[in-house]
């Protein structure tokens, strides 16, 4: 005892000489676990955009990512789950309005996550757009129809019976919630993970803390949002908590470069928020070393690999999306026959022949994650396809022979590798360049006046060219978005992968393979660290067909306009906002690599994720 007295008499004076009050000291308090409190979040997920007649693209991954999010908060972090989904304005004002009138403990806390679209006005203000928010083509009058951040900052402060609440936003230019909020550096204790008998200490104070995916543009497929769901899929330890210091240390490696901050002036250091961790990880019922909540196959033991399934016939496919689970075989997990014929004359140099047919595009392996995708009946003519990207070697020509800048490399080299830093413009202009070499005649007549097309209805697309599509000439073009899957699923056929497998290797792939973004079965994180860059063309193994690359490196622009999978997926038409690019890039996840996956963007866009290949007709 007279030993502890020293000590402690020691610790005060120790503080004192060093200007630290007793009271900061991070002393732990009793393990009574009365004051964690109640945990709640509040998640709105909206994707079902497009409808009556909006700019505002369909999302993929916010109503899949709130869903896991859902479960990951409620099974193993305790918390009471809220989860909206496709809201309108209205249905946003109202939760907000009921959370700020709920009645909460002392030391409750409440999470707040969104995902969805966001807007900027030309005075530089951000916005969250509803399900139900109007078109930028409508004028100055659409933004009465979005929700300024103001209004949402200003739904948090009022939350006075809660002391504890973190806003979290995964949307375009949302970091503008934190323009007038001060300093958004030095928050926290500086610990990332404190034990349980530390959580009173750490919730001693208020806190109204935000952190925000981009101050500009972020992504649907978003690197921010499958870090958060990382972090807390990650933790193992049961009674260990993730401090906001914590969370912040993860989250500020994404990009887009997220932004944090608080909406109130209490010193930053004194605020916090703690995901605190319970025990459900400890039950695995098949004994695999797999936790029943990360077992793709929780009642039959498996490797964890595979995500806790078997492989019985040990072709690196796990049974759940084998289609021949008891015979060797590539792709889907059978064996390969033949699929490709030789037409006459023979191909093109670096160009492969593509035999048409009938086949349902959108239909791919089977998974667990996620519900069916819709399908269509599509019908693909024979046709030449590049067996690569387009090079900067070959692009480079172009730009020589037209006398225009040659577009930037980022630093990574030129040559073989695709050709990235091009918009869709481009590349519809190198088609037709490429056919003038050749004597064919152009696919597509362009009206270069900038905003010459009033059928496209995107107000980012600083170019909207007119572009008439002459598909009876038999010069080069880019494929149709039906024609491309049709390609990367090796003539229809039902794999995940652009190179004839349904699951991804980082030796087999260039894509972001990193372990928080490659989960089994689908996914093999077989390197340490992503590349983080773009390979020379046929640095990997073709498919069936020839083709390099029709997964991961760049994506690839294709010729429609993005329709969204409602009823008519890859519905061909004159008018629209974005154009369609598929495959997925370095910069990718395994998701995002997958044959069915679609995305678009502003036909003007360009960055240094998106290529293209090339087609010609073939009668």
């Amino acid at each position: 005892m007279i030993l502890n007295l020293l000590f402690n008499v020691w610790l005060a004076l120790w503080a004192l000489n060093f200007g630290l009050a007793s009271e900061e000291l991070p002393t732990p308090q009793p393990t009574s676990l009365d004051c964690k409190g109640k945990k709640y979040a509040l998640i709105f997920a909206l994707a079902d955009y497009g409808q009556r007649g909006q700019a505002w693209t369909p999302l993929q991954h916010p109503i899949e990512n709130g869903r896991k999010m859902a479960s990951l908060l409620s099974t193993m972090y305790d918390f009471k789950v809220d989860l909206i989904i496709n809201a309108n304005g209205a249905q946003i004002r109202q939760k907000f309005a009921e959370y700020q009138n709920k009645t909460y403990g002392e030391n409750d806390q409440l999470l707040i996550y969104y995902l969805g679209h966001g807007a900027e006005s030309p005075q530089k203000d951000g916005y969250l757009v509803p399900i139900d928010g109007s078109s930028p083509n409508a004028g100055s009058y659409y933004l009465n129809t979005l929700i300024p951040l103001t209004q949402i900052r200003d739904y948090v402060l009022n939350m006075n019976n809660c002391r504890h609440v973190l806003l979290m936003l995964d949307a375009c230019f949302s970091g503008h919630i934190l323009d007038a909020t001060g300093p958004r550096q030095q928050f926290g204790s500086g610990e990332r993970w404190i034990k349980e008998a530390w959580v009173c200490n750490y919730l001693k104070y208020p806190s109204k803390l935000c952190i925000s995916s981009s101050n500009a543009y972020a992504y649907d497929d978003s690197n921010f949002t499958n870090k958060f769901l990382e972090v807390l899929n990650n933790n193992n330890t049961p009674g260990e908590s993730l401090t906001f210091t914590g969370l912040w240390s993860y989250l500020e490696k994404t990009y887009p470069l997220p932004v944090r901050g608080s909406f109130i002036e209490a010193d930053l250091y004194k605020q916090d928020f703690l995901f605190t961790r319970n025990n459900y990880a400890g039950k695995d019922s098949d004994g695999d070393t797999t936790p029943d909540h990360l077992d793709k196959c929780p009642t039959i033991a498996g490797e964890p690999r595979f995500g806790g399934c078997q492989d019985r016939d040990k072709d690196g496919i796990p049974d759940p999306i084998d289609y021949c689970p008891d015979e060797y075989g590539p792709g889907n997990g059978c064996p390969r026959g033949s699929i490709s014929e030789e037409p006459s004359p023979p191909p093109p140099p670096r160009m492969a022949f593509l035999r048409g047919s009938v086949y349902e595009i959108g239909k791919t392996v089977p998974r667990d994650d996620r519900p069916a995708s819709p399908t269509k009946t599509e019908v693909v003519q024979n046709l030449f396809i590049s067996k690569y990207e387009v090079t900067f070697k070959e692009f480079d020509a172009f730009c020589r022979d037209t006398k225009r800048p040659e577009p930037s490399d980022y630093g990574w080299g030129r040559g073989d590798r695709p050709v990235i830093g091009i918009d869709w413009y481009d590349a519809v202009q190198y088609c037709n360049w490429k056919s003038e070499q050749e004597g064919l005649p152009k696919v597509y007549n362009l009206n270069t006046n900038n905003w010459s097309d009033d059928q496209n209805f995107n107000p980012q697309d600083s170019k909207r060219w007119k572009v008439h599509i002459d598909h009876s000439a038999k010069g080069y073009r880019l494929l149709t978005e039906a024609e491309w899957e049709y390609a990367a699923r090796e003539g229809g056929r039902v794999i995940l992968y652009g190179n004839g497998k349904s699951i991804a290797s980082g030796n087999e792939i260039n894509f972001d393979n990193q372990n928080q973004h490659c989960p089994s079965p689908y996914c093999l994180p077989t390197l340490l660290e992503t590349r983080k860059m773009t390979l020379p063309v046929g640095s990997f193994k073709p498919n069936a067909l020839g083709l390099f690359d029709m997964s991961g490196n760049v994506a690839e622009w294709c010729e429609d306009w993005y329709v969204p999978y409602v009823q008519n997926p890859a519905e061909n038409r004159n008018f629209g906002s974005q154009r369609v690019y598929r495959g997925g890039s370095w910069f990718s996840t395994y998701d995002g690599c997958m044959t069915t996956n679609r995305s678009g963007f502003s036909a003007s866009f360009k960055n240094d994720m998106i290529g293209f290949r090339i087609a010609r007709r073939v009668d």
